[in-house]
This record gives C-alpha cells, structure tokens and sequence, in this order.
C-alpha cells in the first residue's frame, strides 16, 4: 500500500503534543476521535496517545506494516533515494 501526501485529509507536522494534534484534527475534520488512526514508529508517542485518548485506534490495520507505507511526495520523486 502507498499512501500519497493527497490521501491525508489533513497533516499536520509540529512540536506540539501528538494527543493535542489529534484533538485538532478531529476537530478540524468534524469527526469523533473514535474514527481515526494513529501510526507511528515511536513506542513512547503510541504510549502517550494511548493514555490521553484511549478511543483513538493505535497500529496499523490489515497487516500493513510501517515500512510498506510510502510517505513520498510528488518532489521527492526527483532526490536520490538511499
């Protein structure tokens, strides 16, 4: 599976708390928390989601795995990949 920049209803990249983000997101989007996903490598992020917003679904569904996500734009395409 390749997700592309355009498949993300909404990114969001900052120094701000991820559980914070979320909320915004969710806000943002007009959805319930319970309708979204979190991915992310970092054992301490998912730990910190999982306890400020237990009703958000944690991992990665269908037996997708972190590295068959690509995350690569459009000008990406043209960079050396290594």
């Amino acid at each position: 599976m390749h997700l592309k920049l355009e498949d993300i209803a909404l990114f969001v990249a900052n120094w701000n708390n991820k559980a914070d983000n979320i909320r915004t997101i969710a806000e943002t989007l007009e959805i319930g928390l319970d309708s979204m996903v979190f991915i992310d490598d970092n054992p301490v992020e998912r730990h910190l989601v999982r306890t400020m917003l237990p009703m958000v679904e944690k991992g990665l569904k269908d037996g997708i795995e972190l590295g068959q996500i690509d995350f690569s734009t459009e000008a990406d395409s043209g960079k050396m990949k290594i």
